[in-house]
């Protein structure tokens, strides 16, 4: 009996040593306090002249409290609509899944706290396509809550292996301010044997760079490769240890490292 039990130890370790999580977009909104990130779009949708928008904030003092970390995004106002437009994300062929942080605000020292009109959808559309207010979201959500931030994933299996934009509608009639923050798409990969022992062989600092970033492996590298939140290769060299990204602009961008040993794909931000 302790031997199977030993004999199913060790197969179920080996089955999850064998699939990796892989980071195919994320966005922190870390820039500069009343601007969009790099690649994102606004959109006010009924042209309220009482609408703030969507843009970051360098708010930490009241939203590191309620579950956030560093700066966020921020849509405001009254008698809004206002749409929040990703940069363009190719999914893998495998599955996909979505999760961000949303909270709402609430404070009486800037006005009455009403939660209940703080609607938000969320939609999914190939990069291609136009946004229309028609278009059925795959997530509408009241928060009925305020100051929390509260974590939600959305399975995106059904876009696999297209290239899409996210978009983050905000919908309100009294005056509120929606809070968005940690918005990450990430993929479960099965790792072939050489791709997993390499990951443990290879190795890349300074994270964040802001003009090189040096690689550590034990094995020799072959090549590099890096690519930028859509998918599209910006940069690649042969046989350097070190790669230069000081021509980047600031985001997340994945390094791919080929060794004698196989290939490791590791996540990277390139900032100011």
């Amino acid at each position: 009996m302790m031997k199977s039990l030993l004999l199913f130890g060790a197969l179920a370790a080996a089955a999850v040593s064998l699939n990796a999580q892989t980071t195919i977009f994320n966005e922190t909104f870390q820039t500069s306090s009343g601007t969009l990130a790099p690649g994102w779009a606004f959109q006010n949708l009924n042209n309220s002249t009482s609408s703030v928008g969507w843009r970051s904030q360098d708010e930490t003092a009241s939203t590191d409290p309620m579950g956030f970390s560093g700066d966020t995004a921020g849509s405001g106002g009254s008698d809004l609509d206002n749409l929040l437009i990703s940069p363009s994300i190719v999914l893998p062929a495998s599955s996909s899944t979505l999760t961000y942080k949303v909270a709402a605000f609430e404070s009486s020292a800037y006005f009455t706290p009403i939660i209940a009109n703080n609607t938000y959808m969320v939609y999914v559309l190939p990069a291609s396509s136009t946004f229309t207010s028609t278009l059925t979201p795959v997530l509408t959500e009241t928060i009925t809550t305020g100051n929390t931030a509260i974590t939600k994933t959305i399975d995106l299996s059904s876009f696999a292996g297209q290239a899409v934009k996210l978009y983050f509608r905000h919908l309100s009639t009294a005056f509120q301010i929606l809070i968005l923050d940690d918005v990450n798409v990430t993929s479960s990969m099965v790792l072939g044997t050489s791709e997993t022992s390499n990951k443990e062989q290879v190795g890349i600092y300074p994270n964040p760079a802001t003009d090189f970033i040096t690689i550590k492996s034990k094995s020799e590298i072959i090549s590099t490769e890096v690519y930028d939140a859509t998918g599209r290769k910006v940069s690649s060299q042969p046989k350097s240890d070190k790669v230069d990204v000081r021509n980047l602009l600031p985001g997340s961008y994945i390094l791919n490292v080929n060794t004698k040993e196989g290939k490791t794909s590791s996540k990277f931000i390139k900032k100011n």
